[in-house]
């Protein structure tokens, strides 16, 4: 009787230690046709077989599963849903450098979405637990965002990290930050007291000449309805248009002032970006 007991004892464990070992090898081959799935861009039916092979673990999660389904919802432009496994995968590790890949995750999706104050958040936290070899492109990465907030101060200070050595050519860049031509609001005044001498003074001749040519053509009407009829009638018709593109033009050359500011911001952030490169 003790045999036979015995017998079905070790029948028992060699069925369940096979049942492991065939979910074990499944989930395995399941991990490898998602993978593939990942490479070739099939990332939604990625997705659902990571989601399936999680959903059937056991204590085997860990943080890089999170990696995955974040990577996937990341790549079919889901950017909430990668975050929140970004996130899931942040709570499960257990190791410092692994919280500030997912965190640096995080920060790329702000940045992709123009949220760089959301973006320096996390990167500020990621650098608190990051290694050395992290730490370099989180420096670039906050320089970067702080750059396009507009912040250049603190732009400067994490650029310095990776530019140490070439700190002079980065000084120079920074010089053409800071110069204060165009002046937006000294474009806007400047077309205020005279139409086209705000695009004028932007580098903008042809936006300048058809200001100038407009306001000057509502000035004329101004004047021959005064003489024809009387100033009541001119300025109650002819004024509110005068006013219109006159403001419209002070408007113009502000806005032309900030675009080329812009423009000249962007290729400054390309020279630093070359640099770090180099």
């Amino acid at each position: 009787m003790i045999s036979i007991m015995k017998k079905f004892t070790i029948f028992l464990i060699l069925i369940c230690s096979n049942i492991d070992s065939v979910k074990s090898q499944s989930q395995k081959e399941a991990n490898i046709i998602a993978d593939k799935l990942y490479k070739e861009m099939h990332f939604q039916e990625a997705y659902k077989i990571y989601k399936r092979v999680l959903f059937f673990k056991d204590d085997s999660i860990n943080e890089y599963d999170y990696f995955k389904l974040g990577a996937c919802k990341e790549a079919m432009r889901n950017s909430m849903s990668a975050v929140y496994y970004y996130k899931l995968g942040i709570n499960m590790s257990q190791e410092d450098s692994v919280k500030a890949l997912y965190l640096i995750k995080i920060s790329n999706i702000h940045i992709q979405n123009q949220n760089y104050s959301n973006a320096i958040y996390y990167l500020l936290i990621s650098r608190e637990v990051a290694n050395q070899n992290q730490l370099s492109r989180i420096n670039f990465l906050l320089g970067s965002c702080y750059y396009l907030n507009e912040d250049f101060v603190n732009s400067k200070k994490y650029f310095l990290y990776t530019l140490k050595e070439d700190s002079l050519n980065l000084e120079n860049c920074y010089a053409k930050v800071y110069k204060k031509y165009p002046n937006p609001k000294t474009a806007l005044w400047l077309s205020v007291i005279f139409p086209g001498l705000g695009q004028f003074y932007t580098g903008e001749i042809k936006e300048g000449l058809n200001s100038l040519i407009l306001n000057s053509f509502l000035v004329g009407i101004f004047v021959y309805t005064s003489k024809e009829s009387s100033f009541i009638t001119a300025s109650l018709s002819i004024s509110p248009w005068m006013y219109r593109y006159l403001q419209g033009g002070a408007e113009n050359a502000e806005r032309l002032a900030r675009k080329k500011i812009n423009r000249r911001n962007k290729m400054v952030l390309k020279e630093i970006i070359n640099l770090v490169k180099q």
